[in-house]
């Protein structure tokens, strides 16, 4: 039995990458004008500065929900530079529990989620899969870009965009420069922790949600799951 997918992964990272917003970490302290002589930098040297720090990162948190063209994505996972990662993916009423280590990912689906993937299937599905973990395949293979700290920097601070320093501002009690990031005719809001390291601690876009930024380098643990636990969606042909 096939398994038709209604909402791709990949429209999924579309959302999380036009659509980011969060709050930062609410630690620390800082000043207002900290963040303005910063702001006099120029944006693509704050960008780069941005770059280097999170790419620096073990690990850090994403957490937030997401909307674009009608589709609701929340998103609450522990990634980290290589491609681990351990968390949640809601889509709609739905939502998946994913784990990538060792080079291998695999998700766990409620019944809600395959009502969005396999609406005509969902009930058969989630009957033979049975909570079981799924190995991450096929167009949600994608999801795996979740996990890696270097592809959401570089999908949040592109190398091809057009980057400004837009002035200071506060997120929690951390000094920020916001940084306008413009690219494909849609503009971002980038907010770069003004103190060493430059962490991104949120983006904006307009009204389409919240993710923020936070944990970074608190180290975390991703157990695969026992082979036990696992069923390949194959088995269901």
């Amino acid at each position: 039995m096939s398994l038709p997918v209604r909402l791709p992964a990949a429209a999924l990272l579309a959302v999380v990458t036009v659509g980011l917003a969060g709050c930062g970490d609410d630690v620390g302290g800082g000043s207002l004008s900290q963040a303005q002589d910063y702001a006099k930098h120029s944006g693509s040297a704050i960008a780069a500065d941005a770059r280097k720090a999170m790419r620096s990162l073990d690990t850090m948190h994403v957490a937030g929900e997401l909307s674009q063209d009608g589709n609701t994505v929340s998103v609450d996972l522990s990634v980290s530079g290589t491609g681990e990662c351990s968390g949640t993916i809601g889509v709609g009423a739905g939502s998946i529990e994913l784990r990538s280590v060792g080079g291998r990912a695999w998700y766990r689906a409620d019944e809600a989620f395959w009502r969005v993937e396999a609406p005509d299937q969902a009930a058969e599905i989630a009957r033979k899969v049975h909570g079981r973990w799924v190995p991450l395949a096929g167009q949600l293979a994608s999801l795996r870009s979740f996990c890696s700290i270097d592809t959401l920097t570089d999908q949040m601070l592109s190398s091809s965009a057009t980057i400004e320093a837009a002035g200071a501002a506060m997120v929690g009690t951390r000094p920020v420069v916001r940084l306008a990031v413009e690219e494909g005719g849609t503009t971002t809001t980038a907010y770069v922790d003004a103190a060493e390291p430059h962490h991104v601690l949120r983006m904006t876009r307009g009204k389409q949600g919240d993710l923020a930024f936070s944990d970074f380098d608190e180290k975390f643990t991703v157990d695969a799951p026992d082979p036990k636990d696992v069923f390949k969606l194959k088995k269901l042909d």
